[in-house]
């Protein structure tokens, strides 16, 4: 998508966004409403390339929250991938059985002192760079703000993530950088909407 169409694409992200509030606060959804929904906030001109980040395909909320927002989503207005940092886990099927591509993107530092998993680390930006996403969405609870710092460096996708958790005053300066280098912030329910308007 040309760079010129920022503002359509911008768009895009505030309708994603609330398709992706109503999933996440919806108890009563279906898979066809979920379709339905989000056919509304496509962009009618070229495929909008999005990549879905996890920290790792294991069972959990997450991975069911992916799977079905995935195969809502009209695969004629978006090319998805998804990305995770480690893709070795017991969840892996759940994302072959997608039918998109996955690929690991190590866009956090490793935690653990690893040789191979620094190398992935840095050999992140260059991959995301030669991607060319137009809308990168974190799945991710964690609060490192390096994530956001990677993507809006070394390419020009825009960049969400979505709010799951109360959590700010244990890295109170992570999120906040976190935070401010987002196009947009998913917040799903008012009790996350209560705590990111008031930092």
């Amino acid at each position: 998508m040309p760079w010129e169409d920022a503002p359509k694409l911008l768009h895009t992200i505030t309708q994603l966004a609330e398709f992706h509030r109503q999933y996440f606060t919806s108890r009563t959804h279906t898979k066809q409403d979920i379709g339905s929904t989000l056919h509304m906030a496509i962009i009618k001109s070229k495929k909008v390339r999005l990549l879905y980040v996890m920290s790792e395909f294991m069972y959990g909320s997450k991975m069911r929250r992916l799977c079905d927002l995935v195969k809502g989503i009209d695969k004629n207005a978006f090319d998805i991938e998804v990305c995770a940092f480690e893709i070795d886990n017991e969840a892996v099927n759940e994302v072959i059985g997608l039918g998109i591509p996955y690929f690991q993107l190590r866009l956090q530092p490793p935690r653990s002192p690893s040789a191979a998993r620094f190398a992935q680390f840095f050999k992140a930006p260059f991959l995301l760079r030669s991607k060319s996403y137009d809308l990168v969405h974190s799945l991710c609870y964690q609060s490192v703000f390096i994530e956001p710092l990677i993507v809006k460096t070394f390419s020009k996708a825009k960049y969400i993530y979505t709010k799951t958790n109360l959590e700010w005053d244990n890295h109170k300066i992570n999120w906040h950088l976190k935070s401010k280098l987002s196009d947009r912030i998913i917040s799903i329910s008012g009790a996350t909407d209560e705590l990111l308007t008031s930092r």
